[in-house]
């Protein structure tokens, strides 16, 4: 990655805070133009975003159409911070297990139960690779 493709920087709060929150309402464009909105499980690898998904869901289908994506992160008490990314979705096909995995313990730390989690989900599995163009804080830190 060169540095005019590195993510934007962050403090060590806001990387913490990206690590830990457990959900992502990921908005792909519809070919109207409207946003599509879903709710998923991601893992921030410090660079990129990593959304496990079905190949025939409509995120993916947009997201192959249109890669402008953005993910909207929150936090869990009312004046809690919160997150807008706005990046670029590549959908990876192919053998996605070790990464899906490497999401999976994030909720599952138990590594029985990630196993069996993605023996029951492999099926059809991609992964949107979303790369932040812009991070955009309710706070700065």
């Amino acid at each position: 990655m060169s540095d005019a493709d590195a993510a934007p920087a962050l403090s060590t709060t806001q990387r913490a805070f990206l690590r830990e929150r457990p959900h992502a309402i990921v908005a792909t464009i519809m070919p109207d133009g409207r946003p599509q909105l879903t709710p998923a499980w991601y893992l921030w690898d410090g660079e990129r975003f990593w959304v496990s998904t079905l190949d025939w869901t409509v995120k993916v289908k947009n997201a192959r159409r249109d890669p402008r994506v953005t993910l909207c992160i929150d936090g869990p008490d009312r004046e809690s911070n919160y997150v807008q990314v706005f990046g670029t979705a590549e959908v990876q096909g192919g053998d996605v297990r070790e990464r899906t995995l490497d999401l999976i313990r994030k909720y599952e730390p138990v590594e029985a139960d990630a196993i069996a989690h993605w023996d029951r989900i492999k099926a059809d599995r991609v992964l949107l690779v979303v790369a932040p163009d812009h991070f955009q804080w309710r706070y700065d830190d």
